[in-house]
């Protein structure tokens, strides 16, 4: 865990000594900083989003089948469809 201490100083996770945000590495004891992959983070967002599409035309199946009184299939696809949004909302 990283506690900020100012915009451009943070603490150390393993030490707690101030550092400078930019820093690979903690300059007291030697442990790497971490940064997030901008690649990764734009995967994962455009994931969460594919996840919430799907889930929702899950859900709207399931509503649809529902209402034609298919109730187990309608129940499992409108469960299956909510998981799915609700998963892709955490991802986003």
């Amino acid at each position: 865990m990283i506690f900020f201490a100012r915009t451009t100083d943070m603490k150390c996770p393993r030490c707690g000594k101030i550092i400078t945000a930019a820093a690979a590495a903690c300059r007291h004891c030697g442990v790497r900083i971490a940064k997030p992959c901008e690649r990764i983070t734009r995967r994962m967002t455009a994931n969460g989003r594919i996840a919430m599409a799907c889930g929702g035309l899950l859900a709207f199946l399931g509503v649809v089948t529902l209402m034609a009184q298919a109730y187990p299939v309608g129940m499992l696809l409108a469960v299956i469809g909510i998981t799915f949004c609700v998963i892709g909302r955490m991802m986003s």
